[in-house]
């Protein structure tokens, strides 16, 4: 696809060329979920604390003896019944830091982009500096491709002097290209790039788009060879079988025949006895 490209004043300079599969493809919405849901629990600090009855405060001592007060019977101070005593199931320092799979987390990227392009939230700005450093400079120049709402703005680099400029507005957040999060991004309703900044994430997410398609191929490939292994081993195997099978029936044939053969000789030798022995008995 290709995408417009804005001068500094804000009037229309070129276009570029961008990958479709990065900011033109499918929306996934839950790897979006996905991604956005461990950025926030990554961010968790896990400091809440409370104390058990082991850990509080308090003698193990029984407190009164068990009969004869008129009381209920009681044991350590520290029970969860008392006050002061240790609390049941309260929680504890912990992290709540786990991974996603990093094809999931490339995929929740390039979906964040094609839909803030299919929402025209996009825009990209060429190259610029502020020397200065001041707020001021930074809110005129944004303000002649923006309106002042929740922006994020992805760098080309970490250049100090922008980031010092922007720090102080309150509806801007600076990114550079190679350290986005998921939440920023989709949460915000204008998405600026820097021209250098969009063609390294073009680069670098269509790198991975490319990998996959030669994995796939590579993949058809030895799925294409193993098929043919298998076919070849089935036809083997087959002409062994069937082989085998004319070898048994000519075998068995063979056998009949040769008994037919003996029964009928051994038939024969007992007619030519028979025989004999009635001229004997003539005589």
């Amino acid at each position: 696809m290709k995408a417009q490209v804005f001068a500094v004043d804000g009037s229309q300079s070129k276009k570029i060329e961008l990958s479709d599969d990065i900011f033109n493809g499918k929306v996934s919405m839950g790897s979006i979920y996905y991604a956005i849901r461990n950025e926030l629990a990554n961010k968790r600090l896990g400091t809440a604390h409370t104390k058990t009855r082991s850990e509080v405060q308090g003698a193990h001592k029984k407190m009164y003896r068990q009969k004869g007060t008129g009381r209920a019977r009681a044991g350590t101070r520290r029970s969860p019944l008392r006050v002061g005593g240790g609390i049941v199931f309260g929680p504890r320092k912990r992290s709540y830091k786990y991974h996603i799979p990093k094809k999931i987390k490339q995929l929740a990227m390039r979906s964040i982009l094609s839909m803030k392009n299919a929402e025209n939230k996009l825009r990209i700005i060429e190259d610029f500096g502020i020397e200065s450093g001041k707020t001021k400079d930074l809110v005129q120049l944004l303000r002649k491709h923006i309106t002042e709402m929740r922006t994020v703005f992805v760098l080309k680099d970490d250049d100090m002097m922008i980031k010092r400029a922007g720090s102080n507005i309150p509806w801007l957040r600076m990114l550079t290209f190679n350290r986005l999060n998921a939440h920023d991004l989709f949460y915000c309703k204008n998405l600026i790039f820097h021209e250098t900044a969009i063609r390294s994430l073009n680069d670098m997410y269509g790198r991975t788009v490319t990998e996959k398609k030669t994995e796939k191929k590579v993949g058809e490939k030895t799925v294409g060879k193993a098929t043919e292994k298998v076919e070849k081993k089935a036809e083997t195997t087959v002409e062994k079988k069937t082989v085998e099978k004319v070898t048994e029936k000519t075998e068995k044939k063979a056998e009949k025949t040769t008994r037919k053969k003996v029964v009928e000789k051994v038939e024969k030798a007992e007619k030519k006895a028979d025989k004999k022995t009635d001229k004997g008995v003539q005589e």
